[in-house]
């Protein structure tokens, strides 16, 4: 396994190879966080060109993460407000992803490649916001893509209907539909569940998703109910059932803190070599 990322963080999590900022050229052009989503990409096209297959790769972009720095000739000109500069950033990294796909889809490897494209949070936001709507505020601020593509299956530039996934979900339940979708038997006790499970199978485990902002707050979210945590110990229950049901979502979302907690203090995040 590979990544473009931060090597510190990614190296605990079983990946035997990292690509870093020292593997690029000098010329490489660094906005905000990082290395610009072009060079990246470009880096990483020649990094999957010559891995043997099977390959297992990742990569992380941060021109779309603040402070939203991109090249003149992307800019919208819209304005100079937070808000602004990050449809911007959004508006380069959809260019930039674009790019990527088309030219990879020429490759001899991308009829038996799957592609998927998610993120860790979802649009921006401000760290000072404060709202006495947290309903909305969980709704709007929980909301993380994800994008499966198949090399065996799409055609890039070609309309396609493909599959709409509805359901509530987190990335806790992408390792899981991975190896579904690679067809691999597994025997794991996954916190999360594989995507592809028809909704009517799923009656010991609902849809749930669990979202965490380290600071601000957490949150447990089912079709009819949700539970917000503030910070600062406040709770918030939404949802057409009773308190019970506030109650059993907080314990779940406390047991989800804790085990992460625990897994990353005693580093058993991946186990060793």
């Amino acid at each position: 396994m590979q990544t473009l990322t931060d090597s510190q963080h990614f190296c605990k999590l079983g990946f035997d190879k990292i690509v870093d900022e020292f593997d690029f050229p000098n010329e490489a052009v660094t906005l905000g966080w990082g290395l610009s989503d072009e060079d990246l990409f470009r880096k990483w096209e020649t990094v999957l060109d010559s891995e043997p297959e099977p390959f297992f790769s990742s990569a992380l972009t941060t021109t779309n993460h603040h402070p939203f720095e991109v090249p003149d000739n992307y800019r919208l000109q819209a304005g100079d407000s937070v808000t602004d500069r990050y449809r911007e950033s959004l508006h380069y990294t959809d260019a930039m992803l674009g790019g990527f796909l088309k030219r990879i889809s020429k490759k001899p490897w991308f009829k038996n490649t799957i592609i998927f494209v998610t993120a860790d949070t979802s649009s921006y936001q401000n760290a000072e916001q404060h709202t006495n709507n947290y309903e909305e505020f969980v709704n709007l601020h929980s909301q993380v893509p994800l994008l499966i593509l198949s090399g065996k299956s799409t055609a890039l530039g070609k309309k396609s209907e493909g599959l709409i996934i509805t359901q509530h979900a987190s990335q806790v339940d992408l390792a899981p539909t991975i190896l579904d979708i690679l067809r691999k038997k597994y025997i794991v006790p996954w916190v999360g569940r594989s995507l592809l499970n028809s909704v009517d199978l799923l009656t010991d485990v609902p849809q749930r998703a669990f979202t965490n902002r380290p600071g601000a707050y957490w949150a447990v979210i089912e079709e009819k109910s949700r539970y917000y945590r503030e910070n600062d110990q406040r709770d918030h229950f939404f949802g057409d059932q009773d308190n019970q049901k506030g109650l059993h979502l907080k314990e779940i979302g406390s047991s989800w803190i804790e085990t992460i907690r625990w897994v990353l203090q005693e580093n058993r995040v991946w186990p060793e070599k």
